[in-house]
């Protein structure tokens, strides 16, 4: 194998990896996409557990183990001199978020959680280095995205009590209808389902056009049943900004920049100024957001108080100390999940410099990544890929709070992207690269 200035993805190859990677690509996408509970009943689900109730011991254990393996996996490749990249930017965001979290309501939680996002990030990170090939990153997508889709529809039809949301469900019987496949709620799905879009689009440009429509059109499908309207909507949205973010370059940090302080400063306009709530209710448009401006008006309150440190990492909501608050008084906001915006969330948690590193980390780096990237040599469908849930991941999060999120598909797959982002950005192709490795330069188109 050729050696290079920087190592590219799925660049190298020992016999070690040539044994294990799939299997370990597996488990990790597997862990996240498919989760240890698919088709969840959640007539179960009380409003005393709560959307937030912690993760289980075995599920720990199992993290623990599969970080284990892929750690493993990695030390058998020149790869790992490449994981966390930007080491400075994400040190900084580590010690910060974690001093918030010792310094917050419950120093011992937002601690152990903290960690537990740490070893999600090197997952995410290890899973582009792992692979010794394009073909079994994009076969591990592959297997992975169908398993998904396919029980997703198989629950729909065979159990649609654990697939559909229904009246009986535990927390939020107002769903019923909506479709929620292998996951706990519609809005994860919805999210879900639309990263698959864009992975079903890579896997068609990759040769494989059957199963990529058809990955695409079930996944999209998806997404409109579960009336999931954020991410209906972003899934054009995102396809459209992308197609421009790759042909005008000299607009494309103004209009990422431009779109995300436009839709939050509209979003949490209409929370705070009743100017702003009347003029989207009389363009047609519901100026609550699915009431989630309650949770935002409660979330700027609170940030307000702690501007600085914010509550520590995780450590607000569906806590005690905010069911015991003057507030629980006022708004029923305060048995909300999260503050649906990744962006105030980050604020609720480790204050104003936490959204600042936020910013950084999410939007900043990865947008001149993306350029350089779209500049270089290195494979262009995976760097639109990359692109497409980068941006959908942004725009999602005016909405939802995907950043910072200890299981799942949606924050995983984010990770992926911006990861991803930073080694096309970096890496260069080596004269000495056969036709057989991955991010070998493509065709533009």
């Amino acid at each position: 194998m050729a050696t290079t200035a920087v190592i590219k993805p799925f660049e190298h190859e020992t016999s070690a990896s040539r044994r294990s990677v799939r299997p370990i690509l597996f488990i990790v996408m597997a862990y996240f996409w498919i989760t240890l509970s698919p088709l969840p009943d959640m007539s179960e689900l009380t409003s005393d557990a709560g959307w937030g109730a912690n993760s289980s011991a075995l599920n720990q254990v199992i993290v623990l183990l599969m970080a284990g393996g892929v750690l493993a996996s990695l030390a058998a490749t020149k790869a790992w001199k490449l994981i966390f990249q930007q080491r400075l930017l994400l040190a900084l965001i580590l010690v910060w978020f974690t001093a918030t979290a010792l310094l917050g309501n419950d120093p011992s939680a937002g601690f152990r959680r903290m960690m537990f996002v740490v070893i999600v990030c090197f997952c995410a990170n290890a899973f582009l280095l792992v692979p010794r090939s394009q073909a079994d990153f994009t076969f591990t997508l592959a297997c992975i995205v169908s398993i998904v889709v396919g029980l997703s529809y198989i629950g729909v039809i065979a159990l649609p009590v654990r697939a559909i949301h229904q009246a009986t469900d535990g927390l939020e019987a107002s769903l019923a209808g909506s479709w929620r496949g292998i996951y706990s709620h519609k809005n994860i799905t919805a999210a879900a389902m639309a990263m698959a879009v864009f992975i079903g689009l890579y896997i068609a440009s990759t040769g494989s056009k059957r199963l990529g429509w058809a990955l695409a059109v079930g996944a999209l499908l998806f997404v409109l049943f579960s009336g999931g309207k954020t991410s209906t909507i972003m899934v054009p949205f995102t396809l459209v900004v992308a197609w421009a973010f790759e042909r005008f370059r000299k607009i494309r940090g103004l209009m990422v920049w431009g779109i995300l302080i436009v839709a939050n400063t509209i979003l949490l306009g209409s929370a705070l100024s009743p100017s702003v709530a009347d003029t989207l209710t009389s363009l047609g448009v519901d100026a609550t957001f699915t009431d989630r401006s309650s949770i935002w008006r409660l979330s700027i309150d609170a940030i307000e108080q702690r501007p600085l440190l914010g509550y520590g990492f995780q450590s607000f909501w569906q806590t005690q100390a905010l069911f015991d608050s003057d507030a629980a008084l006022e708004t029923w906001a305060v048995t909300a999940a999260n503050a649906h915006n990744a962006y105030v969330e980050a604020m609720v948690n480790a204050g104003v410099p936490g959204l600042i590193l936020t910013l950084v980390w999410m939007v900043y780096s990865p947008l001149r990544n993306a350029a350089a990237a779209l500049e270089s040599e290195n494979d262009i469908r995976l760097t639109r890929l990359f692109l497409r849930i980068w941006l959908f991941g942004l725009f999602l999060s005016c909405l939802e709070s995907a950043f910072y999120v200890n299981t799942g598909p949606v924050w995983f797959t984010i990770l992926l992207s911006v990861f991803g982002l930073g080694l096309q950005a970096r890496s260069k192709l080596s004269k000495g690269d056969g036709p057989a490795v991955a991010g070998k330069r493509a065709r533009r188109g």
